[in-house]
């Protein structure tokens, strides 16, 4: 253990409060704790986690308070008390300046056109570029038929979970089958912000969610940080449901800008996009890319 309690820096802030949301979402049998009489809060109580981590009550409330820091051995004791994933351990010690840092990488289409070529040679469904912190950096024509044109808002709202999240669009196309999309999607969004939370931007796009989306609050604080791979969800379009498959490629590694690529799994959701598609315009849709100028500039 080390310091002593004053004043929370924003990193021991956050810390406390992703601890505290993990430990109410820990149900006391699944470590062991007996569950005897009610319980007046979710989850563990302060005094069970510092017990089951094998540090003090007093120390580990102030931990949750963001005034004091640990030892990185007294951190895992914690992470293994709450049972955390993967991905939520390695963001625990990157709250806690024991991850090694990761750089952002500004996307330059102009001078790498690699990532453009992938996206216009795309002739399947949407393919997006994602930057570290879901803002849409660069689009095909049907990612902007189906989930909506990033072009048609505000620079500060062209992010895809700032758009599954809050706009009417994405709750058309995804029904019933929303949250789940939301809740996988999320796991990657907290996993490439995690080393940039403190960041301006990362900022706004929380406010933007807690105030676009307040039924979903609790989401922002505690899921799961663990990266997706290859996913399939529902869409629908005009009435008729389609599975997609969604896979991710980081070309050029973390940092440096996520694809995403969509495609119907069955022929007859091949069939039925292709004619949604056709039926937006008297023309066919170009598949050619097209970026999020605004954000570009602004980075």
């Amino acid at each position: 253990m080390s310091g002593s309690p004053g004043s929370a820096s924003e990193s021991a802030r956050l810390l406390g409060v992703f601890f505290r949301a993990h430990r109410e979402n820990v149900r006391p049998a699944d470590v062991g704790v007996a569950s005897t009489g009610r319980r007046r809060t979710p989850g563990l109580r302060r005094e069970e986690v510092a017990l089951l981590a094998g540090v003090g009550v007093a120390w580990y409330t102030w931990l949750e308070q963001g005034r004091v820091s640990a030892s990185r051995q007294v951190l895992e004791s914690i992470g293994r008390a709450l049972q955390l994933s993967d991905g939520s351990f390695a963001y625990m010690l990157t709250l806690a300046g024991f991850a090694p840092a990761v750089q952002r990488q500004e996307i330059d289409l102009e001078n790498d056109r690699s990532l453009a070529f992938m996206i216009d040679d795309w002739k399947h469904g949407p393919a997006f570029l994602l930057d570290q912190w879901f803002d849409v950096v660069a689009w095909n024509e049907a990612y902007a038929a189906v989930w909506g044109d990033p072009a048609s808002v505000s620079a500060e709202y062209r992010n895809h979970m700032i758009a599954l999240s809050t706009s009417e669009r994405a709750q058309q196309v995804l029904g019933d089958s929303r949250l789940d999309v939301l809740r996988g999607h999320l796991g990657q969004f907290r996993t490439q912000t995690a080393p940039f939370r403190s960041e301006e931007r990362v900022d706004r796009i929380y406010q933007i969610l807690d105030h676009g989306a307040p039924d979903l609050n609790g989401w922002w604080t505690c899921q799961s940080m663990d990266p997706m791979g290859q996913s399939e969800f529902f869409a629908e379009l005009d009435s008729a449901p389609i599975r997609l498959h969604q896979m991710l490629l980081t070309p050029h590694g973390p940092g440096a800008g996520t694809l995403f690529l969509q495609r119907p799994v069955e022929a007859s959701g091949v069939h039925h996009l292709r004619r949604y598609l056709q039926s937006l315009d008297s023309k066919p849709v170009s598949f050619h890319h097209r970026t999020n100028s605004g954000l570009v500039a602004a980075s």
